[in-house]
């Protein structure tokens, strides 16, 4: 398989490798990959320009990327793998599993935080949350607890990294497993995702891009001092890892059809409106059919997942570019030529 996805990436230039090079080109992108995923196969990927400038490494199918909050996507699996377990409830209130949390927090339930409807404010939207580095479970509790609730629990949809962040803090005290660990062992190994892990900015990670930004119209190395944001986006993957991720979406395996079908329907607020967001995928709209997914960006690196359910197609890009939400442009037109038949 491998060097087929090689040969891919070797491909004569066509209208996709056309409109990703443009779009490269506009916009700085130093390094990018692709995958195109139909029925639950990989029928296309590409890699472009460099993963590393300063020692000339050219992205190619090994190279580990961060994938920011498309990170919640896998959080949220874990969740629902839990509810089908018997080992949690949606109904739960998150005050179940979370130790000392406060009285305030006893009317969110866990799927106020799958959906961004809790209240609780999104830390890394708040000026000094940079102090929130690498905190235990029961210090970010904590420190969240601090932030007054933004509106009763189911009013309001609010993007919230804190309630992800939360939830990778319930899946353990859940399963009885740190998170990362129960995470690799039930959706990673199944999948054969062998090169996904976490952002460590400490650990030596083989084929890992180095992330940039553009400040000023000046080329620059990412931050690198940065905020641990745990299961609401710290998680890396490489192109291969995250086509598997894209080859299950919908079927049976990590979790049933069922709640598939959950993760995917905007979610109900207490007024009866639809939030744009179901169980860690986003639900959207384009060119007339339902779209779901998920982009992710942090320091230098920019990615995204798009899903067409009625066509079981699905887009995957990784970028290291800091842009907000180049990545999902990128996927977004690329799934637009794949529709046409542009494989």
């Amino acid at each position: 398989m491998l060097s087929t996805l090689l040969a891919t990436c070797l491909m004569p230039p066509d209208a996709i490798d056309e409109a990703v090079s443009r779009v490269m080109a506009e916009r700085r992108i130093q390094g990018l990959a692709f995958a195109i995923v139909h029925e639950g196969k990989t029928v296309r990927t590409g890699c472009y320009g460099l993963a590393n400038i300063e020692h000339g490494v050219k992205v190619h199918p090994d190279t580990v990327f961060e994938v920011g909050s498309v990170t919640k996507q896998f959080t949220a699996a874990c969740i629902l793998r839990l509810a089908e377990a018997g080992k949690l409830s949606l109904d739960d209130s998150i005050t179940k599993f979370l130790p000392r949390a406060p009285a305030t927090w006893k009317p969110i339930a866990i799927k106020h935080l799958l959906s961004h409807t809790s209240g609780i404010q999104n830390y890394t939207g708040l000026d000094g949350y940079e102090a929130t580095k690498k905190l235990t479970q029961q210090q970010f509790i904590a420190k969240a607890a601090d932030l007054k609730l933004q509106f009763e629990p189911g009013a309001k949809y609010a993007y919230s990294n804190t309630g992800y962040n939360l939830l990778g803090h319930i899946v353990a005290n859940a399963s009885g497993k740190p998170f990362w660990e129960y995470l690799r062992e039930n959706v990673w190994v199944p999948l054969g995702m062998r090169r996904a892990g976490t952002r460590d900015l400490f650990e030596v990670i083989p084929n890992r891009a180095s992330g940039y930004e553009v400040e000023d119209g000046v080329l620059k190395n990412r931050d690198s001092d940065l905020t641990d944001i745990f299961s609401a986006g710290a998680m890396t993957a490489t192109i291969l890892d995250m086509a598997s991720w894209a080859a299950q979406l919908g079927r049976p395996g990590v979790l049933s059809p069922a709640s598939w079908e959950l993760a995917w329907t905007p979610f109900t607020l207490n007024d009866n409106s639809k939030a744009p967001y179901g169980y860690g995928f986003g639900v959207d709209e384009f060119e007339g059919e339902k779209l779901i997914g998920h982009g992710g960006s942090t320091s230098g690196f920019s990615a995204s997942i798009r899903h067409i359910p009625a066509r079981r197609l699905s887009v995957v890009v990784l970028t290291n570019a800091g842009e907000l939400n180049i990545g999902s442009k990128i996927a977004l037109e690329i799934l637009g030529l794949a529709k046409r038949g542009a494989l």
